[in-house]
């Protein structure tokens, strides 16, 4: 699509497209899908089934009914959080880097950083008040 916008734009003045802006092109679109895919992936994966199913399906009741409160347990600690920690923890344990956090975020790198490891920490602590560390 933006090939074809920068396409439609030329005109008397304008040369061809070039091979460096076609590829810079392709990239973005790329990169683009590859996170729509997964923020769709994630969203699934709050689906109670889906958190099922990362549990093992040869897991034994004791380690499957472990597995359930410790989810539980992070989500109530996640909860806690105050709105932007809550974002950028959560964002850094699906598996996000903090420079990924920041950019998908609209924040300056260092703000991220703070909000995540500052967010880590109390989500560790509160993890630690309810009998779970390591």
């Amino acid at each position: 699509m933006r090939v074809l916008e920068a396409a439609g734009k030329r005109g008397e003045g304008n040369p061809d497209l070039s091979s460096l802006y076609l590829e810079k092109a392709a990239f973005s679109a790329t990169v683009d899908e590859i996170r729509r895919y997964r923020r769709r992936r994630e969203d699934q994966a709050t689906d109670a089934s889906a958190m099922h199913e990362t549990a093992g399906d040869e897991a034994g009741p004791e380690s499957l009914l472990a597995a359930r409160e410790i989810r539980v347990a992070i989500g109530g600690c996640l909860a806690s959080l105050a709105a932007p920690r809550r974002q950028a923890v959560t964002m850094y344990l699906h598996g996000h880097s903090v420079a990924e956090v920041a950019a998908l975020l609209g924040w300056r790198f260092k703000k991220a950083e703070n909000l995540v490891y500052r967010g880590l920490a109390d989500l560790r602590r509160c993890l630690a008040t309810k009998g779970l560390s390591r």
